[in-house]
């Protein structure tokens, strides 16, 4: 098992939001995973920005560009439907998604040297 990416590409006959955290059903292969992931920028060094366009799932490792689709759970269970198609990309455990966070607040315990 390891952290699987994916490239994927939007479909341009869905018109809603995906949000970060919405459970989509990733169709790989033969296998079907419910996947509950964030949705992060590929970039060229390997550090992968936060916002758009790269979904990872803990999955059994795959080699090649093997196609995927994205789709999302519906009232008629027989149809679903497609958000977004894409491919795999290569396994690398020394890619690193990084979140931008903006951290505000008040200290909670003060020392005499330092505070938390």
């Amino acid at each position: 098992m390891s952290v699987v990416d994916f490239v994927i590409a939007c479909n341009a006959e869905y018109e809603g939001v995906v949000k970060a955290k919405d459970p989509l059903v990733l169709h790989h292969e033969f296998w079907r995973f419910v996947v509950r992931s964030f949705i992060s920028q590929n970039t060229r060094n390997g550090k992968g920005k936060k916002p758009q366009h790269r979904r990872y799932r803990l999955a059994p490792i795959r080699f090649g560009s093997l196609p995927m689709i994205l789709t999302k759970d519906s009232e008629d269970v027989n149809f679903p439907i497609l958000i977004a198609t894409g491919t795999l990309m290569d396994v690398d455990h020394r890619r690193v998604v990084a979140k931008r966070i903006i951290l505000t607040g008040h200290l909670f315990k003060l020392h005499k040297r330092f505070d938390l």
